[in-house]
């Protein structure tokens, strides 16, 4: 069964969703909402919801020029322009900012299958880069062709990290919510 309030999100993402669609959340899961994640969350469903609306869309700040439906489906879009910015004054120099962001990464093989140990690397990448090519950078250190990987990322910055399957080869690390710091990328 898929919610609306989660309906097309990567599987990182529902949590930010759920945090951000309900305002007086402290737990989910069994884990804290702390201050930070709820900063996060908000700022996500404001750039998600701002990127269902048509390109070059323009507001006010009261948001009282946006359509009744999109407002239905984003009830919490105006108190977050009001906490946070108004993304579509703002939204362009973000989005550049983003995309030019970089993550410091750590790959691990750590595959039971592993004949031999290979060494864990470090190097950073723009969170832009593809899955696909994230793999290139693998095969051409590991010498383990991409068919043959499988990729989950933890984030090293949360108290609890929690592993994302990278199983998009098409989609940018920025997809899945991963928008810098630190990172291991594991092979299994």
């Amino acid at each position: 069964m898929t919610y609306p309030v989660v309906k097309g999100t990567a599987p990182n993402h529902v949590r930010l969703m759920v945090i951000a669609e309900m305002p007086g959340l402290v737990s989910l899961n069994s884990s804290s909402v702390g201050v930070k994640e709820r900063s996060e969350a908000e700022k996500f469903y404001l750039l998600r919801a701002f990127n269902t609306l048509p390109e070059g869309t323009k507001h006010a700040d009261d948001c009282s020029d946006l359509p009744p439906l999109f407002l239905a489906e984003y009830p919490h879009y105006p108190a977050y322009v009001k906490k946070w910015h108004n993304p579509s004054t703002t939204h362009s120099a973000a989005k550049s900012s983003t995309l030019g962001s970089t993550i410091s990464l750590t790959i691990r093989d750590s595959r039971a299958d592993t004949a031999s140990y290979k060494p864990d690397f470090e190097r950073s990448f723009p969170v832009s880069i593809k899955v696909s090519q994230l793999k290139l950078v693998i095969k051409a250190v590991h010498q383990i062709p991409p068919s043959e990987q499988k990729l989950t990322y933890k984030s090293l910055e949360h108290e609890i990290p929690i592993p994302t399957p990278l199983d998009d080869d098409l989609e940018s690390l920025l997809y899945y919510g991963i928008t810098g710091g630190k990172g291991l990328i594991e092979l299994v």
